[in-house]
Parts: C-alpha cells; structure tokens; sequence
C-alpha cells in the first residue's frame, strides 16, 4: 500500500490518531523543561546548568519507559484485536509486572550510580551536586513515569486518545505550580 501525500489528502483517521500522541509528547517535553526553566530563573544558573546537564538522562529515562511500555503492550494488542480476552488480560498483568521490575531497576540502580553517570558525563565539578539532586529526584520518580506510559499506551489500544492527554495536561500545570511553590517558599 503507497500513500502518497502530495496527491491525496492524508486519511482524517491517522490525523485525529497522530495529534493526541504529537501533543503528549510535546506536554512532555514541557515537563522536563520546565524543571530546568524554573530552576534557572528562580535559584540562579549553576541550577539551570546543572538540570540541563541532568535533563538528558532525563529524557533518555522517559523514553526508555516509553519503549518498554509500549513493547510490552504491543503484544497485548494483537490479543484485544482478535478477542481473546484471557490472553489479553495476561499481556497488561505482564506489562504491569514488567514495568514495577524496570521502575526498581531505574530507582535502586539510579539512585546508587548518579554521581558515577555523571561522571562519565564529564559534568563539571562545580554542577554535580546540584545536577545529582535533580536526577536522584527523577530516579525515584521512575515509578511514575513508568506507570503513566503503561496506563497511556494500553488507553490508546483500547481506543481512548485523549484521557493521556488530558493526563499529561494536568500534570503539566501540577508539575509547574509545584515547581513554582516548592522553588518560591521552600528554597527546595
């Protein structure tokens, strides 16, 4: 099957399907910015520097929660397509299980080599406490991370686009005014 985009408008079903995913992945972009942003602004620039030297272990931890969810779940959906229901059932028990295992994988793991990574990093000495706060904090959000994108991929193959959206929104303006209250009042 050829597509061909210039000579035929593209099918309003792979629009409405691409936008909530395009959006959430932009809201999560965001997320993580916003971190350093307001980091930056409100505690000075050896904090913005130092979440920029943590924001991509960051984004490789998202996305790698990402691919494992989505993996995972894959499988399952070949199950819910064709009707079986107890085998379908057993995909998401697995991938559930699967991401509690990565989740403590990526907390225990993160937390007792972040100041090894960055290391290897070749983060300068002056930023790596700062920057080891910030990523111990994402380590042990792991769990969070993982959850959302198991709870997101398995709404899309069940056919609800815009509940992880709206998810993802939430979290956006949470993410932000905690950010604002615990930078602001509690010099965290």
């Amino acid at each position: 099957l050829t597509l061909r985009l210039r000579s035929k408008k593209p099918d309003p079903s792979l629009i409405s399907l691409a936008l909530p995913l395009f959006l959430g992945s932009f809201l999560q972009l965001f997320l993580g910015a916003s971190d350093v942003f307001l980091a930056g602004r409100m505690l000075g620039v050896s904090s913005l520097a130092a979440g920029g030297c943590a924001e991509g272990l960051t984004e490789l931890l998202i996305w790698f929660s990402n691919g494992v969810a989505l993996g995972c779940l894959a499988v399952g959906e070949n199950y819910h397509r064709s009707g079986d229901v107890a085998r379908f059932r057993n995909s998401v028990k697995i991938t559930v299980l699967m991401g509690i295992a990565v989740s403590a994988v990526i907390t225990v793991f993160g937390v007792l080599l972040t100041r090894p990574i960055l290391g290897w990093l070749q983060t300068p000495a002056p930023l790596l406490d700062e920057a080891e706060s910030f990523l111990k904090i994402t380590f042990f959000g792991a769990v969070s991370t993982v959850s959302f994108h198991i709870l997101a991929h398995l709404s899309h193959f069940l056919g609800d686009r815009k509940t992880p959206l709206t998810v993802s929104l939430f979290a956006c303006v949470g993410n932000v005014t905690a950010d604002v209250l615990l930078l602001k009042f509690c010099n965290f």
